[in-house]
């Protein structure tokens, strides 16, 4: 998740406070983590590749938003 967000950070030329990046990764980290334990506890809860599609969009679109709305960004 770290790599994720540096990443971001570096393509829309923001920076963040180091304690915002270490709650947004954990943030991330926990939603996904609790996606997974959901999908092996309900595997017939929907398609893989569906999960897949949804996570993609939530990430690419979240992440850049949290980092442009955070008020110590560039």
């Amino acid at each position: 998740m770290e790599k994720i967000v540096r990443n971001t950070e570096k393509k829309m030329d923001v920076t963040i406070d180091d304690g915002f990046r270490v709650f947004i990764c954990n943030f991330y980290t926990e939603a996904l983590a609790g996606m997974l334990i959901n999908l092996f506890q309900s595997p017939d809860i929907g398609a893989r590749d569906k999960l897949l599609e949804y996570l993609s969009v939530i990430l690419y679109n979240s992440i850049p938003s949290v980092l442009s709305a955070q008020p110590t960004s560039k």
